[in-house]
């Protein structure tokens, strides 16, 4: 029996290179068309085209936007004369003011090299959706930027060179010796400094508007030293008599004040122990009064007692007193006639 057959079924050998055939097409059909039928995962897909990509930039990079990861990095191809094409997906499918204005950082997630793109909004353009380009190349490559760990690396190298030569070595010498002498000063404005915080009561600017208002004067002070140094070449006696000025000065400074402080040298000598006897003194006196206040208080009460008790008159002040006789007449005559010519009358 031949290897095609099925016993208890008829069949040729042509039949079944037919129905072979034909199951072999239609498995490939199906699976040419599962692979190249577009599937719909979610994402909405976006492609940059650029004139450089970030060192870390690979697929699966993460997308952000506003610091919010916002997709991944799909594909990464060449699209030719020294351009690349970046396919983006996005989680969502619109992205709210993200437009074919957009720019691109090329930034660092960590600091172990791995890298990500940062999109930024732009001004107008046309609203991004799936399957748009956007083109930054040419007169649009200013609107991508590469701040990767990768590129700092590559400027820095390219910077010290030039920059780390003998003449700034000496430099940065010559500023740490001139630091260190300053340093004694920097202590002090910083102690004081300290200080001023630690006592400060009143706020800066109630400080600073006391401050203005001192200044306020200056203006004044200053007009009036000119003045004042302007008048000195104008007194009589120094453009006429200048002899007999620089006499009088050098009377006042050679014999005036020597004479001055031997005197105090003397007094110090003589009366300088007598001083220690005030001491004691001026203890006992305190001593005699306890309580300053209520003594204070108590002596203006008994002055202004005092004070009271006399009045005004033409011939000067005089004791405001009333004197009362009853039951004797022999005297209450002579008293009341002289108590009755007195200034302020009598009873």
């Amino acid at each position: 029996m031949p290897n095609y057959t099925i016993p208890g079924i008829s069949t040729s050998r042509r039949r079944v290179l037919a129905i072979g055939s034909a199951v072999a097409a239609v498995i490939v059909g199906v699976g040419l068309t599962w692979v190249g039928w577009p599937r719909d995962d979610g994402h909405m897909r976006v492609e940059l085209l650029t004139e450089q990509i970030g060192d870390g930039i690979v697929v699966g990079s993460g997308v952000r936007i506003d610091g919010v990861v916002v997709g991944t990095v799909d594909n990464i191809s060449d699209a030719g004369s020294g351009r690349q094409r970046i396919t983006l997906a996005f989680n969502d499918s619109g992205i709210p003011g993200l437009t074919d204005q957009l720019a691109v950082d090329y930034v660092p997630s960590n600091l172990f090299g791995i890298s990500e793109l940062e999109l930024s909004r732009g001004q107008g353009g046309t609203p991004v959706h799936g399957g748009s380009v956007v083109d930054l190349t040419r007169t649009h490559a200013n609107r991508v930027h590469d701040a990767t760990m990768g590129a700092l690396l590559r400027s820095l190298s390219d910077v010290l060179p030039n920059v780390m030569t003998p003449h700034l070595t000496q430099l940065l010498t010559q500023v740490a010796a001139d630091v260190t002498a300053f340093a004694p000063i920097l202590e002090a404005l910083i102690t004081t400094t300290r200080l001023a915080a630690e006592t400060q009561r009143l706020v800066p600017s109630e400080l600073v508007g006391n401050y203005a208002q001192g200044l306020s004067g200056f203006p004044s002070l200053l007009s009036g030293s000119v003045v004042q140094l302007s008048s000195f070449g104008h007194i009589e006696v120094l453009r006429n008599d200048r002899e007999w000025f620089d006499n009088g000065v050098d009377l006042v400074a050679s014999q005036l004040f020597p004479a001055i402080g031997a005197t105090g040298a003397v007094a110090n000598r003589y009366l300088g122990p007598y001083t220690d006897m005030l001491a004691p003194l001026f203890t006992a006196l305190a001593h005699t009064v306890p309580d300053p206040q209520r003594s204070s208080a108590e002596l203006r009460q008994l002055l202004d007692s005092i004070g009271g008790a006399f009045q005004q008159s033409p011939d000067g002040p005089v004791l405001n007193l009333d004197v009362t006789l009853r039951g004797m007449p022999g005297l209450a005559q002579p008293l009341l006639g002289a108590v009755s010519g007195a200034p302020g009358g009598g009873r």
